[in-house]
């Protein structure tokens, strides 16, 4: 799978662009023997540019570091600095399992760097619309009825948990702080290589383009398709 996607250099920019914003919101980078870990790594994995990224997913797959269970982590507690999930959070039946099993082998101060759907109205419109087995539903509840990692995920779960029920998310988990929850500005250019799924629509040329646009204070915020949330555990 990640062969096809070698085809496709502008594309595999945009998912390092991603990654980069992730490592940088990530804690203790100047520090050696740092343990990072990636759930719900899917095809393309963070350990493809970061090698020191171990990358899990629920199913085994060759390419990956090995299989884990958000809401029930075969780890030792305390042993983990930074937990990163891509396009992930969505899909995870119970959030509050996994922010109780977060809690528990996270070190001190260690981090949840989360990418997952935006949601503005660009977000609302597109993603019930290009994935017919995922809804949008700024309605729901935090729990998956399906049950299931794959079918049925609602990609307004960030939404939910870090806007709509926030004061929730803060009683339920007193330890956790959530120190940044920004748009990611590389939507535009993420749609126009047409993402995982579609067929590019515009030359790498118009892309490189589109990357410059993207670092400049113009690029609007309603064109933004992901954002990036992170999670602080208290060092108390």
């Amino acid at each position: 799978m990640i062969v096809e996607f070698l085809k496709k250099p502008g594309f595999l920019q945009v998912v390092f662009d991603i990654q980069k914003e992730m490592i940088k919101c990530s804690s203790s980078t100047d520090k050696i023997d740092v343990k990072n870990l990636e759930l719900g790594a899917g095809v393309l994995p963070m350990k493809m540019f970061y090698p020191d990224v171990k990358s899990t997913d629920v199913v085994p797959s060759a390419h990956l570091d090995g299989v884990l269970d958000a809401s029930n982590l075969d780890l030792k507690s305390n042993s983990i600095d930074n937990l990163f999930l891509q396009n992930t959070f969505h899909h995870l039946p119970d959030p509050q399992a996994f922010f109780n099993e977060a809690f528990r082998v996270l070190k001190k101060g260690g981090r949840i760097v989360i990418v997952d759907p935006y949601h503005n109205k660009l977000s609302s419109f597109l993603f019930p619309r290009l994935f017919a087995t995922e809804t949008f539903e700024k309605r729901g509840s935090w729990f998956d009825a399906s049950n299931h990692a794959m079918i049925g995920a609602n990609q307004a779960l960030t939404y939910i948990v870090f806007c709509r029920d926030l004061e929730l998310f803060n009683r339920s988990n007193p330890n956790f702080s959530l120190i940044s929850a920004e748009p990611l500005k590389s939507g535009l250019r993420y749609l126009l290589t047409g993402g995982l799924n579609f067929k590019q629509l515009v030359p790498n040329s118009v892309l490189k383009l589109m990357s410059v646009f993207e670092k400049s204070r113009f690029m609007p915020r309603f064109l933004s398709i992901h954002w990036i949330v992170v999670l602080k555990k208290s060092l108390d």
